[in-house]
């Protein structure tokens, strides 16, 4: 008799496993993937499951889906408390991980060298932010952290790329280093137990001088999901967005970020001239999402300056 296999099931039997012990209980650690003819494949989107024979998920073994190039996105259960070492190191499509902060041991190289990793979306279920501490400390590159938190707040925090720069002091016979980039001042602004959103708004000015395209992500960033932004913030910000929307909303047509755009429509941060060029853009790519976003404000703000120009004619 042929058994049907549910797709849940399925995705269990892709998996090496084995059983270990973590925090005294018996549970499964995802070693790699089975083989599926003769060939070893990973799927672009990576879901791990919650539990395979009835033992819960709790670990991603060394190595387990390192140097995988169609890897793209992956999808951590709620019981992760182990991410082994290099688990998803040099996977270069992989773009967004999705995971809870139930992870207490992170070990070395996890996402190193994933260089088109942008999005980190983790789901808040204690006060503690250890996991996004080690995240950032295993990775230089510009990062964003889309926070799902236990109060049923939201944060979007984008932290820009960092170097460090060795210079050889031949006559002292030293290694001197200095570190070029916001990027670490940023990410000191994380600690296991919180986050300094204060510390975090007041860097904003050395992002600017280090990188604009990194200082709008940080500005867009904040303003779309404000958590714990002060008054003086959003304005610093808003004043920002405005006057470099010339050169953020190409950026952002090219991307496809159709959230961004909305979201400058809505809060009128782009000016007519922006906005004719942003269609033009959008128009020319046939991006017609967002040409119809850009012409639908446009013809709001038309009006709403045809209805002031009437309200002051009639003042006269």
């Amino acid at each position: 008799m042929i058994k049907n296999v549910s797709e849940k099931e399925m995705r269990v039997m892709l998996y090496q496993w084995e059983k270990v012990e973590i925090n005294g209980q018996e549970a499964a650690e995802i070693k790699g993937m089975n083989a599926q003819g003769d060939k070893e494949t990973v799927p672009e989107r990576l879901m791990i499951p919650e539990q395979i024979d009835e033992f819960p998920v709790c670990s991603i073994g060394n190595h387990a889906f390192a140097s995988r190039k169609e890897l793209k996105e992956v999808f951590l259960p709620k019981h992760i408390n182990v991410l082994g070492g290099f688990a998803f190191h040099n996977c270069p499509n992989l773009a967004a991980i999705h995971l809870y902060d139930s992870v207490t041991d992170y070990y070395d190289g996890v996402i190193r060298q994933c260089e088109g990793l942008r999005l980190i979306e983790i789901t808040c279920r204690q006060d503690s932010y250890t996991i996004m501490r080690a995240m950032l400390a295993d990775s230089d590159r510009e990062l964003s952290f889309r926070l799902h938190l236990q109060d049923g707040g939201e944060a979007l925090l984008i932290f820009p790329a960092f170097v460090y720069d060795f210079v050889e002091n031949t006559m002292a016979r030293t290694i001197q280093f200095a570190i070029d980039g916001s990027g670490y001042r940023y990410r000191e602004c994380v600690s296991d137990e919180q986050i300094n959103y204060r510390e975090y708004d007041s860097l904003f000015e050395k992002a600017v001088s280090d990188d604009r395209k990194a200082a709008a992500a940080v500005a867009l960033g904040r303003l779309r999901f404000p958590y714990n932004l002060e008054v003086q913030g959003r304005e610093r910000y808003e004043k920002y967005v405005r006057e470099h929307a010339g050169e953020i909303l190409p950026e952002l047509i090219k991307q496809d970020q159709t959230a961004d755009i909305e979201f400058l429509s809505q809060q009128r941060l782009l000016d007519q001239n922006t906005l004719r060029d942003g269609i033009r853009l959008a128009s020319a790519g046939r991006k017609t999402e967002l040409c119809a976003i850009l012409m639908n404000y446009q013809k709001e703000l038309s009006a709403d300056m045809a209805q002031t120009e009437t309200f002051s004619l009639g003042d006269l």
